[in-house]
């Protein structure tokens, strides 16, 4: 039984989640390919901007889960380059950047947008910072 106009029918949303789960992790694994590497790579920040979450803020894993979805989906909003969005997902390795944690604070907070975090990212002291690479 459907909830309404694009719902997911109550009694097939568990094998859509599971359909779903299955092909991220058939497309995460080709890494032969631009859109495999850059989808791992995708994966892995997020899961580390996660765990930030939870470590540096004290969120449980669903509201660490949900601030990563929030702000990724504000980060695709920017009116900025991919080039400097890829710049910030490239900075995601451990540990993060302490001016990128100030600016995380503030956007978990709710004292900066998403944008600020994009705005840190093309400060040049932040380009030798060994995050993740392709």
């Amino acid at each position: 039984m459907s909830s309404g106009p694009g719902k997911l029918d109550v009694e097939l949303a568990p094998a859509a989640r599971r359909h779903a789960e299955v092909l991220r992790t058939v497309l995460s694994r080709r890494t032969d390919t631009a859109e495999g590497r850059a989808r791992r790579i995708g994966h892995e920040a997020a899961e580390t901007l996660r765990s930030w979450f939870e470590v540096s803020c004290g969120h449980g894993p669903h509201e660490s889960k949900l601030a990563v979805a929030q702000l990724g989906v504000q980060l695709n909003q920017v009116d900025r380059s991919l080039a400097d969005k890829d710049h910030f997902v490239s900075l995601l390795g451990w540990p993060l950047p302490p001016a990128l944690e100030e600016v995380l604070y503030g956007w978990d907070e709710g004292r900066a947008p998403a944008s600020a975090v994009l705005d840190l990212v093309v400060d040049r002291e932040l380009v030798g910072h060994a995050g993740r690479t392709a």
